[in-house]
């Protein structure tokens, strides 16, 4: 998010216009995870820009890129209801960008986790959340490599894992930490908005989930947890698209489909896709 001054710029090499972050934090978005396979496409002067940008919105933290080794060494943390709330976030990789310094963007990189993670402990976090880019993309289920990673930060103590990049969703899951503590992982949330233009892409989700933390002894339990399938909508007319929505699967219908733009984007289909990659999941409620 480099803004027009650097140009703006589509695929395979993204700048985009920095008032998409006014629209973010107008929105009500507080964390803002920033690691991806792209985060190096403007180069370092687009990192600089963008977290220049954010600098107008304090109450957003970001996170997964940074313009100095000083912001890089800088614990992320959000304060919610009085509880310090640690923020982690890395992607897989940058499309064979390669950083002019090492401290620009988050790598996945156990050793730097687990010290990322430490880090916030010491700082006084009582609740971890990662961000993960990672995974293939379109591919409805979590790889190998997903899990393990996933494994791993369930066993340092992460309370909640949620995943990017595929561009479709992935399955819901709790995962048990070495020390028995429970780990809530979306492996993908899919697309919540986008212009992409298969009807698989089309399905996004949000998840919900109460933290529990008891008084005495500040252990973290994870209850209520909530997926909501969303539906990604636009129209084409004029030659162009149009008319961008997001709705929740449950208020999406026939008469919507017929005027979506990507073809075969039916209640049906999405309903199955929903059953394909979630189907019977215990503890965990996909509201549709």
């Amino acid at each position: 998010m480099g803004g027009t001054q650097l140009g703006l710029s589509h695929y395979p090499s993204f700048n985009s216009p920095q008032e998409i972050g006014d629209a973010i934090a107008d929105a009500g978005f507080n964390w803002v995870s920033q690691a991806s396979n792209h985060s190096l496409d403007a180069g370092a002067a687009g990192i600089i820009s963008a977290m220049d940008f954010w600098d107008r919105y304090p109450d957003v933290v970001t996170t997964g890129i940074n313009r100095s080794e000083e912001e890089a060494a800088r614990p992320r943390i959000m304060e919610v209801k009085g509880v310090k709330v640690g923020l982690l976030n890395y992607s897989y990789g940058f499309n064979g960008y390669v950083e002019p310094e090492d401290f620009y963007c988050n790598e996945i990189d156990k050793a730097k986790i687990k010290k990322d993670y430490e880090q916030l402990k010491e700082a006084g976090c009582i609740v971890v959340l990662a961000s993960m880019h990672w995974g293939q993309e379109y591919q409805f289920s979590s790889n190998e490599e997903q899990r393990e990673l996933a494994q791993f930060l369930a066993d340092l103590g992460v309370n909640v894992i949620i995943g990017a990049h595929p561009h479709v969703v992935q399955e819901t899951t709790f995962l048990t930490g070495k020390n028995g503590n429970q780990t809530l992982v979306n492996y993908s949330l899919g697309n919540i908005l986008s212009a992409q233009d298969e009807n698989y892409t089309m399905l996004g989700a949000l998840m919900t989930c109460e933290i529990v933390i008891d008084g005495n002894s500040n252990e973290v339990t994870i209850e209520q947890a909530k997926v909501y399938p969303t539906v990604n909508y636009y129209e084409a007319y004029g030659g162009s698209w149009h008319n961008f929505q997001i709705y929740l699967l449950r208020d999406y219908n026939d008469t919507l489909a017929s005027t979506h733009a990507v073809a075969n984007t039916t209640v049906a289909y999405l309903n199955d896709l929903c059953d394909q990659v979630y189907g019977e999941v215990k503890d965990i409620e996909i509201v549709r």
